[in-house]
């Protein structure tokens, strides 16, 4: 997927993060510190939004496996019949875009593909699974995508997947 003068593509080590900064020092600390690393283990896979020609990260997010249990998966439309305890799907783990570039859609655009990279995954989860940090955050996965709260007083929201 890419965008006149930006792309996102899988982390790569050649794509410099030393310098990303969102305004969250915990996500910056994370970009710089940890994103590879997690890619490179394979514990999250790590999507990032690049500027050609210098691929400096603007943005990224990752993805993980999770489940969720059954029963909050039907409440919240996921699935109509219970197979199994719990339902497979994606963890969307971490997001951020750059300071610079924040309040222009770019998050929007890395929400959609981090949605269409788990459809077109082979092993295709069942939903996507977010923990929003904060209200207006939830708000905005609901405006945007349709994600639903699976309880009332917490945060983690999840889209089912067609």
């Amino acid at each position: 997927m890419s965008l006149p003068g930006f792309m996102i593509a899988p982390l790569d080590a050649a794509y410099p993060c030393a310098a990303f900064d969102c305004g969250n020092e915990e996500m910056n600390a994370y970009a710089r510190n940890r994103l590879l690393v997690e890619h490179t283990h394979r514990v999250a896979g790590a999507c990032v939004l690049l500027c050609p020609p210098d691929r400096t990260v603007h943005g990224f997010f990752t993805l993980s496996p999770t489940e969720t249990q059954t029963t909050r998966a039907i409440a919240a439309g996921v699935i109509e019949s219970p197979p199994y305890p719990n339902v497979g799907g994606a963890l969307l783990g971490r997001l951020a875009v750059s300071g610079a570039l924040q309040g222009r859609g770019f998050g929007k655009l890395l929400v959609t593909h981090a949605i269409k990279t788990c459809i077109e995954n082979p092993m295709r989860p069942r939903c996507i699974v977010v923990d929003a940090k904060d209200d207006a955050l939830c708000t905005w996965y609901v405006a945007n995508w349709a994600f639903m709260r699976l309880s009332p007083d917490r945060r983690r929201m999840v889209l089912r997947l067609r």
